[in-house]
């Protein structure tokens, strides 16, 4: 079943390039969490895939790492791989179908860039097909529950100002899926945890403009196509003070994220 538009993903991510660097404190929060797990690992890594590289964030880290020689970035969106001055190695292609032979790279690392594609579990099969035995793969992704509050804001404002509510926010694989589908893919030694991150907001000025910047805008197939009127946004700005810090008067906003370890047998 396809939910995304994946065209208009394309177009959101080549958008959101240029001025990518400066929304990408997510990214390379994600990517410093995952990997940490790197020191814990057997062994070091002659050559690594950064799976949805954006603009080097995993990249420029990996290159730092003892363990890790050589990297590799790909990315589905040509504008991310121009603004990205850390990688000499660089493939535009899509992630479902990776312009590699069988067993090529000892590490495959993905952060903040799989959440948005149809076909996961095609995904996590190319993984394994590149990795070489006894592989490693490093996954970041956002979660069931990820902007939950959010969620809820937005059907409860346009539920009170139109008596309808449409998807806002695109809906997220729970750990225990993510978990199932990298089994099902052959993967082996499975690890899942998850992270919350908190992040305060000023102004919902600023959080939108935040979900532009890392062109992560709504892509839903189903979308409605109504302009959202100045009466919903004024229910959702009434309803959104209800959740303000008081100790800050920020708006909290919370990132659930999965993080996967897993090895190729």
């Amino acid at each position: 079943m396809n939910l995304f538009n994946q065209k208009q993903l394309i177009i959101n991510r080549n958008k959101a390039a240029a001025n990518f660097k400066n929304f990408n404190f997510l990214k390379l929060e994600l990517s410093n969490i995952l990997l940490e797990h790197l020191d814990y690992a057997k062994g070091e890594f002659p050559l690594t895939l950064d799976l949805g590289s954006h603009t080097g964030e995993v990249a420029n880290i990996l290159t730092k790492h003892p363990k890790v020689k050589e990297v590799v970035s790909l990315d589905f969106a040509k504008n991310m791989l121009i603004f990205d001055t850390t990688s000499n190695m660089k493939v535009l292609a899509h992630l479902t179908n990776l312009p590699f032979l069988d067993n090529t790279f000892n590490l495959v690392c993905s952060v903040f860039s799989l959440h948005s594609y149809n076909n996961f579990s095609e995904i996590l099969k190319e993984v394994i097909r590149v990795l070489k035995k006894d592989g490693l793969f490093l996954l970041s992704i956002p979660c069931f529950g990820n902007l939950s509050t959010l969620n809820n804001v937005l059907l409860e404002s346009e539920l009170a100002t139109t008596n309808q509510f449409s998807n806002r926010i695109h809906p997220f694989l729970d750990i225990k899926t993510i978990g199932n589908f990298a089994s099902n893919a052959g993967f082996v030694s499975i690890i899942t945890n998850k992270e919350e991150i908190t992040i305060m907001y000023k102004s919902l000025h600023n959080l939108l403009k935040d979900f532009r910047g890392m062109g992560e805008n709504n892509i839903l197939l189903n979308k409605s196509t109504n302009l959202l009127s100045m009466k919903f946004w004024h229910k959702f700005t009434e309803i959104m003070e209800k959740h303000k810090n008081p100790e800050n008067n920020h708006y909290p906003v919370k990132i659930e994220v999965c993080n996967l370890i897993a090895w190729k047998g």
